[in-house]
């Protein structure tokens, strides 16, 4: 389950102590998550240095990699969201962040950066509507 929501290197930590704790937790099903999860470890590391080096087009690549695995995982989506912001890839962001809100319907983050791919595609409309929710959110409810 931590794997497929992007918490590789937790689920790494978990297994590693069910195999000191549990006799017969050392079986191949076991050895085969414990290597998945290292394997998803090192890359979420990959992508970070990829995204720490400017490296966007590697980032975006082990990004979306991840993601086959880690559907559900917001972390490593708004990960992608932000390196498609950095590189204006303004219909793969709205995309990547219409998936977000689906998941997280009041991500600030993935409205916010939606209705700025919105406004750079000329959808006014739509962006204003993003912006909107995003401002009221911080408004104080008693106006």
């Amino acid at each position: 389950m931590q794997i497929k929501t992007g918490k590789c290197q937790e689920a790494y930590e978990t297994f590693k102590r069910c195999q000191s704790i549990y006799p017969g937790y050392d079986n191949a099903e076991n050895k085969k998550s414990l290597s998945l999860s290292r394997e998803c470890s090192k890359e979420i590391k990959s992508a970070n240095s990829s995204i720490t080096k400017k490296n966007y087009k590697e980032a975006i690549s082990t990004l979306e990699k991840l993601l086959a695995t880690a559907k559900n995982s917001i972390t490593l989506r708004l990960s992608l969201a932000r390196v498609l912001f950095e590189t204006k890839k303004w219909e793969k962001l709205s995309d990547e962040c219409v998936t977000i809100l689906k998941l997280q319907p009041d991500n600030l983050e993935a409205l916010y950066m939606r209705g700025y791919a919105l406004l750079e595609n000329g959808d006014i409309d739509a962006a204003n509507a993003h912006f909107k929710k995003v401002l009221f959110f911080w408004l104080p409810v008693d106006l």
